[in-house]
């Protein structure tokens, strides 16, 4: 059979107070001033996704799933900083300018076509399997700051990079006794 999936998601703080200095920059001062996150989209949060796939056996013990799936961008921080400001961050906690300048405040969209193809007959079945089979390599997300729950204090952290897992491609065999 056929089946599709839409996901739409729409985040916002309502109210999010945190530290700042005088300059308005992110810290944990000893009499802070505040900002606040109001407005802001939640990190990791994609805006849409979707799902299209097929399922399919046969009376031959023939069978089959493939689906493509679709993730929008997400923002990599709850401060939704733009990249100018992202960039001028970075560098001023010690980031190599040209590193920084490959850092963006949204992790990309990405597509990930996967599948599973095989034979099966009673507790037995061989298959060959892959995913992320369009090799993407988009970054989902990207790691600069993050705000604490329970202190409300923004934190720099050390730049990183989450990449979409690499093409996997496989062969199994299964035994159910």
């Amino acid at each position: 059979g056929m089946f599709a999936t839409v996901g739409l998601l729409e985040t916002e703080f309502d109210d999010f107070p945190f530290a700042v200095d005088a300059n308005g920059n992110p810290s944990n001062p000893t009499d802070p001033s505040f900002a606040n996150l109001a407005g802001n989209a939640f990190s990791g949060a994609p805006g849409v996704t979707f799902t299209i796939g097929t399922d399919w056996g046969g009376d031959t013990g023939l069978f089959g799933y493939a689906s493509l799936s679709y993730t929008g961008e997400v923002e990599s921080s709850v401060l939704n900083i733009d990249n100018a400001d992202l960039r001028q961050a970075l560098t001023a906690i010690g980031a190599d300018p040209d590193l920084a300048q490959d850092f963006a405040s949204r992790g990309e969209e990405r597509f990930d076509l996967t599948g599973r193809f095989g034979w099966r007959q009673e507790g037995f079945q061989v298959y060959v399997f892959g995913s992320n089979l369009l090799d993407g390599d988009r970054f989902t997300s990207q790691g600069f700051a993050n705000v604490g729950a329970q202190t409300g204090v923004v934190n720099l952290q050390t730049p990183n990079f989450i990449v979409q897992a690499p093409r996997t491609i496989g062969f199994g065999v299964e035994a159910n006794f």
